[in-house]
């Protein structure tokens, strides 16, 4: 499936025509649970550490938090509240079966998942701490990207 943010007018100057310009970020949000498995989402838009790694860092930081953000499934973006957040079932009556929270065996059969639908950053909660990787693998640290 192709994901594409909604057009609601043909006008060039209008915000939703600026946004369908916009370049995707992609990213996959996970969260590493109590049984050893990784859940997980795909996020469409602003993926990079500037954007969607401070959310995370600033508004998603408790287990609680980063499970009820992940209980919605795949999201166009991510928001510093879950009201401000879009997602695809929720938002767009997308089907879950589509959009659903993905639970993986391991990691690594989660950052094989992330790397095929196309992540340029993917976003791993280990129960206390967000760690960000970048499409090679290599961890980036997340501290200079949160407001001090």
């Amino acid at each position: 499936m192709i994901r594409r943010p909604p057009r609601s007018t043909p006008s060039n100057s209008s915000a939703a025509s600026d946004v369908y310009k916009r370049q995707a970020t992609r990213c996959a949000i996970a969260r590493k649970t109590e049984g050893g498995k990784i859940e997980a989402i795909y996020c469409h838009f602003d993926g990079y550490p500037e954007y969607t790694g401070r959310m995370l860092v600033e508004h998603y930081n408790s287990p609680e938090a980063v499970e009820e953000l992940l209980s919605y499934g795949d999201a166009s973006y991510i928001g510093s509240t879950l009201e401000l957040c879009e997602f695809y079932h929720r938002d767009r009556k997308e089907s879950w079966k589509d959009v659903g929270t993905r639970v993986f065996d391991s990691e690594d059969e989660f950052f094989e998942w992330a790397y095929f639908c196309g992540a340029e950053f993917v976003y791993l909660f280990d129960g206390s701490m967000w760690r960000c990787f970048d499409r090679q693998g290599y961890e980036i640290k997340l501290e200079k990207y949160v407001r001090g």
